[in-house]
Order: structure tokens, then C-alpha cells, then sequence
């Protein structure tokens, strides 16, 4: 994520800041949409992955109805290469009883490129003491995470096909369809 922000900051020469909340305040506005969509999904009956979708969908209706969808694997890419990390680490400090990466309550991209941290929300930004190397952002490519859709274990396959029998047949294909691992 760090790379991303601060290439975002740079090109739209803005600055960005990333908070993370304090440990034990973290009632967020998504608590609240969490809670209506499973007032929503109480008693209801699911069949397909799809009926979330529809039921989160109608968990809200004003001010908007709630933006849902299926993701496939393709969506999910694979950040842990090294060799496109500007940074090593984002951790504050490099000493042993220093602040390490939990301690952080902020961080600040600049429009320059640099990074900025805070370990507490009244403190001021301070550099990231961290050498950065430069990136060739024309081979910047993130592969995807995954190749193909994961499949299910062979126990979990079997479990469906056994519930099968309390649905409708015409869900049945849906669950015919699942791929699943050949132990």
C-alpha cells in the first residue's frame, strides 16, 4: 500500500494521509453497515454466494442502497515482491525497544515522495528512517495472486453435495460446478 499512496501523492501532487486507529476506539462507520447487513441476513435463507450480494444490496436504502459484488481471483494481486518495494519496511525506528510498525498512528505520503510517520495522533511528522530505492515505474507490474479459482477441499465438496438434498434442484448445479482439490 505504501507504494501505491505515495505514487498516487506524486502524480497528483497531493498529500495523503493514512490513519490507523487507536487500539480499543475502533468503532468505524463499517461497524454500522456490518450490523444492518446482518439484521438483513437474520433468518433469511441463502442457497448461492450471490443471495449476500442481493440481501447487502437491500440492507440499506437511503441515503443509497450498499454497493456489493462478487470478486473472482482475478482482482487480487500479489504486493509481496521485493524487488518493486521502495521501502524495505515501514517500521519508525531500527532498535530493539524503539516504536515498531503496531506503534504507528499515521502515515504521511508527501507530493515530494517522502514519508512521514506518527506513533501518536499529537505528535509531529516525522521522517521515515528509511532509505528508499528508486523504482522504474514503466516495469511496475503487480501479477495477480492467484493463477485460477481456489478450490474447496474434498471434505468441504462432499459436505455440500450432502446438504444438496434440503435445496431446491435448481441450485443444485451451482454446487455440481465447484472445483475442488483431489486428495
Amino acid at each position: 500500500m505504501p507504494l501505491k499512496t505515495k505514487k498516487y501523492a506524486v502524480k497528483n501532487k497531493k498529500c495523503v494521509a493514512q490513519k490507523y486507529l487507536e487500539p480499543g476506539h475502533t468503532q468505524m462507520e463499517c461497524d454500522a453497515v456490518h450490523s444492518l447487513i446482518e439484521r438483513k441476513l437474520n433468518s433469511r435463507e441463502i442457497t448461492l454466494p450471490y443471495d449476500y450480494v442481493t440481501k447487502t444490496r437491500e440492507a440499506r436504502q437511503k441515503p443509497t442502497t450498499l454497493n456489493a459484488e462478487i470478486l473472482t481471483h482475478e482482482i487480487f494481486k500479489n504486493y509481496d515482491n521485493k524487488d518493486l518495494m521502495r521501502y524495505r519496511s515501514i517500521r519508525p525506528e531500527r532498535c530493539t525497544n524503539d516504536p515498531t510498525v503496531n506503534n504507528l498512528r499515521e502515515l504521511h505520503y508527501s507530493s515530494e515522495g517522502t514519508i512521514g510517520y506518527k506513533t501518536d495522533f499529537s505528535d509531529q511528522i516525522r521522517a521515515l528512517p528509511q532509505r528508499s530505492k528508486e523504482i522504474n515505474d514503466s516495469k511496475y507490474v503487480v501479477e495477480g495472486l492467484f493463477q485460477d479459482q481456489l478450490k474447496i477441499s474434498a471434505q468441504k465438496f462432499a459436505h455440500l453435495q450432502d446438504i444438496k438434498s434440503t435445496l431446491a434442484p435448481e441450485f443444485h448445479g451451482f454446487y455440481d460446478s465447484l472445483q475442488f482439490k483431489k486428495d
